[in-house]
């Protein structure tokens, strides 16, 4: 075992806290709204930290310490493309703002007030499976992080029979975050997941001072110098074809996430739909993005550096070896790859903040699966059970329907996890999995929200070739592995579905849609291009104005680089240089943007407490 006493004190306890706070937070949940969209009372700062859990759950972590590893310093800077555009695209607020608009509770709704209650059907359908598949590696991906972690044997004695440890912590997670659902819906999960992302930042912040205080960059430098990819690990513009995470997949990553499907991932979209207003719901998303931006000088991020300096560098020499030998006996390569920097991580963390670290990815276990098992339920029955049945469910009946979807949901993933031969790297395979929807969905909602001229028949065009186009690559990607990866899939889908959908609504002859209708607006209010609305307090504009010019800033500086080392090759010596001042700034400006919403955070939870409580009391 690598945890001490003092390490399973202190991870009993934090898997307690969630508990006794849906316990708590049961008691403001009086109906539907409440439970799917926390009574739409949630302010930016409280949905971000459960915005940014959700986002970095288990399987997420291990996913960027996959894609860290392998790609390096490099790596980073083409990641930094990824939160910048999303500020910008955030701060528009294109699809996000429009979406809290139609004031729809889920994405299937807003489908059904474009295209019609056939098409919501559908749509809440194909939803559902894909979004239930894309979740069918988190229980396996992440009980596999607590074995080679923690140091668990492959198998437990449970009366007398030998049961795989996985199964164990798979059954007691998801079960934990199924739990939670049923107690508080939305309202248990944004009070909670608010704590809990309180307790992930301070030990982000720890786990980075202590990576600087046990590895000096002397030994960073040596342990990348020595590689025999060295060039292709530290230096951005020398990166292709080393590794599947060079240029092109973060190209891809912001245009797939940050513009096409912005709207389309319904746990996101959940969150949004649950702020007071749809300024508050643009500014939640942008302060997602700030906060991806602020965490790429913290624990999360360095911890895969670290654990290749601990695998090549010779002080660490007998510690390597112990991680080799941990990982040796995995015969599946993608999970050899994902369990390769927890093992190592359990080398570089000291005992009791080991314990700790286990705590940052328990909270982040439970809350993806919390949230996404609550979204995923509750587009089915709003999206799919509801309009089939054609009558209205009682309040107590809705409740009952919406957690039944939950456990069903939940068994649902365990199986899958139990017998899916995993072939991608995690981010390949999410994205594959997801495009099972949302290569159409991004068009389609998209053009419910932006297009008169968009149609019933191009939109449902659209989703059965985006469902047909990527459950084909999906199969055959299982079958051939050197088949085009994941992400390069989704990408072609949903170039394919835009062409759809655009070229059958220009040979439509359907009537130009009311925008404004949907969109709760009066026809003669006219777009404030450029402009502010009277919805953005001035506070709110200045800090505006702040973010656009710090990113618009630091997106030329990328391009400028990015331009000169074209004509004028920078050498690896200088970009090794460059990687400890950049380190250190972004741990700084880390640090407090953390500080800040956690006060944020406090002010908004006490407001959302109010609201409930007063509109518990009036009922």
């Amino acid at each position: 075992m690598n945890l001490q006493t003092v390490d399973w004190i202190l991870l009993a306890a934090l898997f307690a806290f969630p508990m006794i706070g849906g316990v708590v937070c049961k008691r403001y949940v009086r109906g539907v709204a409440d439970f799917l969209v926390a009574g739409r009372s949630v302010g930016r700062y409280l949905g971000l930290g459960s915005d940014s859990m959700q986002a970095v759950g288990a399987v997420t972590i291990l996913a960027y310490w996959q894609m860290n590893y392998k790609a390096g310093f490099a790596g980073q800077w083409w990641y930094l493309l990824t939160p910048l555009a999303g500020i910008l695209v955030a701060l528009t607020g294109w699809g996000i703002f429009r979406f809290r608009e139609t004031r729809a509770m889920t994405l299937g709704e807003l489908v059904g007030k474009r295209y019609g209650q056939r098409a919501r059907i559908f749509f809440g359908a194909v939803a559902y499976l894909a979004g239930v598949v894309n979740m069918g590696i988190f229980p396996a991906v992440g009980a596999g992080f607590f074995v080679y972690y923690c140091g668990f044997p492959a198998e437990l004695m449970v009366f007398g029979f030998g049961v795989s440890t996985s199964v164990v912590i798979m059954l007691l997670f998801v079960g934990a975050a199924v739990v939670l659902c049923l107690l508080g819906g939305q309202v248990a999960l944004v009070v909670t997941d608010f704590f809990q992302s309180l307790f992930v930042n301070a030990m982000l912040i720890a786990v980075a001072v202590m990576i600087f205080r046990m590895f000096t960059w002397d030994q960073f430098a040596a342990a990348y110098q020595a590689a025999p990819n060295a060039d292709a690990l530290l230096n951005p513009f020398h990166a292709g074809g080393v590794s599947e995470f060079d240029k092109k997949f973060f190209f891809i990553f912001v245009y797939y996430w940050m513009i096409y499907s912005v709207l389309s991932w319904s746990p996101n979209s959940m969150l949004v739909a649950s702020a007071r207003d749809a300024h508050e719901g643009r500014m939640m998303r942008v302060m997602l993005h700030v906060r991806n931006l602020a965490m790429m000088g913290l624990g999360l991020f360095l911890l895969p550096l670290a654990a290749f300096v601990l695998m090549h560098h010779p002080d660490f020499a007998g510690d390597a070896s112990a991680v080799t030998s941990a990982v040796g006996t995995i015969t599946n390569e993608q999970v050899q790859s994902q369990m390769l920097v927890p093992a190592a991580v359990a080398k570089i963390l000291p005992a009791g903040i080991l314990g700790a670290f286990a705590g940052v990815v328990l909270f982040s276990f439970i809350t993806t699966h919390d949230t996404y098992l609550l979204s995923w339920a509750g587009l089915l029955v709003q999206d799919v059970v509801i309009p089939l049945r054609g009558t209205p469910l009682s309040p107590r009946e809705h409740l009952n329907w919406l957690r039944a979807s939950v456990v069903l949901a939940a068994s649902f993933i365990i199986g899958f996890s139990l017998s899916f031969n995993q072939v991608d790297n995690i981010f390949m395979f999410m994205d594959i999995s997801a495009s099972l929807y949302t290569g159409a969905a991004g068009v389609v909602l998209l053009g419910a929200l932006y297009w008169r001229r968009g149609t019933t028949m191009a939109a449902w065009v659209t989703m059965v070739a985006g469902l047909t186009l990527s459950a084909g690559g999906f199969v055959y990607r299982g079958i051939d592995p050197t088949f085009l990866d994941g992400r390069l899939m989704a990408f072609w889908v949903s170039v394919v579905c835009i062409l759809l959908y655009v070229v059958v609504s220009l040979l439509g002859k359907d009537p130009d849609f009311d925008l404004d209708g949907l969109l709760n607006r009066q026809p003669e209010m006219k777009p404030r291009r450029w402009r502010f609305g009277p919805e953005v307090p001035r506070g709110d504009r200045i800090l505006i104005c702040a973010i656009f010019g710090v990113v618009g800033l630091a997106l030329v500086t990328h391009l400028g680089v990015g331009l000169y080392s074209i004509s004028a090759d920078v050498p690896t010596s200088s970009w090794l240089a460059f990687w400890p001042g950049y380190l250190w700034v972004m741990f700084v400006l880390g640090t407090a943007f953390l500080v800040w919403i956690s006060i944020g955070g406090f002010r908004d939870l006490l407001r959302l407490l109010g609201t409930l409580r007063a509109s518990t009391s009036s009922r």
